[in-house]
């Protein structure tokens, strides 16, 4: 399973999973349901001075090429 989620801010890796409830709920949702392949792709700083749009795809475009080569 693949997901995808963006968000206006740049989230601490520490502070991930206390912060983004989606991708923890669906994760823990998903493993109970026996998808044991959970990949996730965050676009983040999609709404920041300085980031936007374009080059929070372009960090994670990478990221979801490989992810990609999975399936």
């Amino acid at each position: 399973m693949v997901y995808i989620q963006s968000s206006g801010g740049i989230y601490p890796k520490i502070l991930g999973r206390k912060v983004n409830h989606g991708e923890a709920y669906l994760k823990d949702t998903f493993t109970f349901l026996g998808v044991s392949d959970f990949e996730s792709i965050l676009v983040e700083g999609v709404d920041m001075r300085g980031v936007g749009f374009g080059e929070a795809m372009q960090k994670i475009e990478k990221q979801a090429e490989k992810i990609a080569g999975k399936f």
